[in-house]
């Protein structure tokens, strides 16, 4: 009698119900099934969430003039839409430094003045964001103060490279 009074009062100790028993088998499942998940996860590498998306990429191109030092680095950030480049020259004359984009088979675009003292961050159009691509050309060409007239470069090229994938 004393037996069937605990299985009441205390039904685990006791060897438990069916209540209890359904809800451990439950919950070992359920174990079981997310330690499966988690192994499976690891042992495919992640590819259960299916391919990696391809965003773009950053470039970057060191202008130099033939044979010598960099002279202009550049940064293109897709994201942001933007151009960071720095200049490891300076020029005494009264002419500016104009940045040109010289796409794949293309002719120059003028992406505007750059400042020849400390670093610069251009904005890059739509138009011309779709034409900043691995293996165009960057170029530097001196021009008078406000840049080319009728945005064709009047002066020499100063520096050039090409873009390339980070």
């Amino acid at each position: 009698m004393w037996t069937l009074v605990q299985r009441e009062i205390y039904p685990a100790q006791a060897g438990g119900s069916a209540d209890v028993r359904f809800w451990k088998l439950v919950s070992a499942f359920t174990s079981t099934l997310a330690v499966a998940s988690f192994a499976a996860l690891v042992y495919f590498g992640g590819d259960l969430l299916g391919p990696e998306q391809e965003g773009p990429k950053p470039l970057v191109a060191t202008l130099t003039k033939e044979g010598a030092d960099p002279a202009f680095i550049a940064q293109f950030d897709p994201l942001k839409r933007t151009l960071l480049i720095r200049t490891a020259v300076s020029d005494d004359t009264d002419k500016v430094p104009e940045l040109w984009l010289i796409p794949e088979g293309g002719s120059a675009i003028s992406l505007g003045i750059v400042n020849e003292t400390e670093p610069d961050q251009l904005a890059i159009n739509e138009e011309n964001f779709k034409l900043m691509q691995e293996g165009g050309t960057l170029a530097i060409t001196m021009e008078p103060p406000g840049g080319a007239p009728g945005g064709v470069a009047t002066g020499p090229v100063i520096a050039l490279g090409k873009l390339q994938s980070f």
